[in-house]
């Protein structure tokens, strides 16, 4: 598996999906790895005729482990030195949740490389953005130190809905064997959510000038909509979907809407789809 040297010298593991075609690249959330799209960057790369690139942030997967602290920028950058590694001139960036917090910085630091930006479950951060609610903070803060049933009932009450969480399994069966191969770190968990405090793009949304899309569930409390709404706002001429009854995990819940997202921002990209 191919391995890019960041900025920083670390070593940032990936995996790239198809063999021509325009480019996608997939980042993950918060301590997850790349194991965690799936088959959503497979399915995405034989529907779009595209190369997908799939990363392990730093900390997660097959990536190093640096000592920290982590910045969002060093996590632009980690995205940066793959697509330079895999030979890719610009791409379509698509982040969930921490990963598009790190896709804004991607699309703000190295505007070249972005052709187009899918933002899921996102925020800009303060002070544009608004905090999750005291009860998902503290869903939040105990979930890496909560294993077996008890931690996908944590899971289930922040990233579900109340109407899907007696569904929790059904939503999340693939995740048990994902965890067991690319275990979630405590420690990495702490220096990526200390990123994610200091993460503030709201005056730079502006420049922006790839085709956006952002998208959010309406019931997601770990990221409430809002946010997503707001960085809407800023982007220019970006496009936004706030999806009924769906919560932060969006890709679960609805597996068409990475589909549709790509699909918008492709159209104004002038592509046939």
């Amino acid at each position: 598996m191919p391995i890019a040297k960041s900025t920083d010298g670390l070593g940032v593991h990936y995996r790239v999906v198809g063999e021509r075609g325009p480019w996608l690249v997939f980042v993950q959330g918060l301590s997850l790895s790349g194991r965690f799209w799936f088959d959503t960057p497979d399915r995405m790369a034989e529907r779009f005729g595209a190369r997908a690139i799939v990363l392990d942030n730093r900390g997660t997967g097959r990536s190093e482990r640096p000592p920290g602290p982590f910045s969002m920028g060093q996590m632009a950058d980690d995205v940066r030195a793959v697509l330079d590694d895999a030979g890719c001139d610009r791409a379509t960036v698509v982040g969930i949740s921490m990963g598009g917090m790190i896709s804004q910085h991607v699309a703000i630091r190295h505007a070249p490389k972005v052709e187009g930006l899918v933002l899921l479950a996102t925020t800009a951060g303060l002070p544009l953005g608004r905090l999750p609610g005291p009860t998902a903070l503290q869903l939040l803060a105990r979930i890496p130190f909560t294993k077996g049933r008890k931690g996908g009932e944590l899971a289930a009450r922040l990233l579900l809905p109340p109407s899907k969480q007696s569904r929790f399994e059904e939503f999340f069966s693939r995740w048990p064997e994902a965890f067991a191969q690319d275990p979630q770190d405590p420690r990495t968990f702490y220096l990526q959510l200390g990123a994610i405090s200091l993460h503030s793009t709201g005056a730079k949304l502006g420049a922006i000038a790839a085709p956006t899309v952002v998208m959010a569930g309406r019931e997601d409390i770990l990221v409430p909509p809002v946010n997503s709404q707001r960085i809407a706002a800023k982007i220019p001429g970006a496009e936004l979907e706030l999806i009924a009854d769906v919560g932060h995990a969006i890709p679960a819940e609805d597996p068409m809407a990475i589909e549709r997202a790509i699909g918008r921002v492709w159209a104004r990209l002038g592509r046939v789809q």
